[in-house]
């Protein structure tokens, strides 16, 4: 089986946008909720459909850089990019904190980027160290992501 690993924690002028508690609110009064992990060197004024490849995939980990652990593991609805999304239909399960990414008026609107629907996220005890987890394509150790990884689900 493979899991998906996203890091949480590059600096932003928001910091809701890299707490995992805030979401796991979100995720408490509305059920689900989005979490948008941007497409490897797209770029917002170039629309690029990439429909996603990895629909088997229904578990995926947080990767806290504060902490250097893997720190959550949620699971995955759905992965769709913010481009396919009817947005007046899931726009509940975006926190306010993240809408700018989702909303096609806003000057933010990131068409490329995957938005995970996630319908349980739970603390990992015990966490655990990043390169506990293996590549699935190569069978190595993670030794650092910078959108996501896909590797070996524990």
């Amino acid at each position: 089986m493979s899991a998906f690993i996203i890091p949480v924690g590059q600096e932003t002028s928001n910091p809701s946008l890299l707490n995992v508690a805030d979401h796991i609110e979100h995720m408490k009064a509305n059920n689900k909720v989005f979490w948008n992990v941007g497409f490897p060197g797209a770029s917002m004024s170039v629309i690029r459909k990439s429909p996603w490849k990895y629909d088997d995939i229904s578990t995926g980990y947080f990767y806290i850089y504060k902490t250097k652990k893997i720190s959550y593991e949620f699971e995955i609805d759905y992965v769709k990019q913010i481009m396919e999304l009817d947005f007046p239909n899931i726009q509940q399960y975006v926190p306010k904190f993240r809408l700018k990414f989702f909303e096609p008026i806003s000057s933010k609107y990131s068409p490329n980027d995957y938005a995970f629907l996630l319908n349980k996220i739970t603390p990992l005890q015990p966490m655990k160290n990043l390169n506990h987890f293996r590549l699935l394509k190569s069978g190595k150790p993670v030794k650092k992501i910078r959108y996501y990884a896909i590797v070996e689900d524990l």
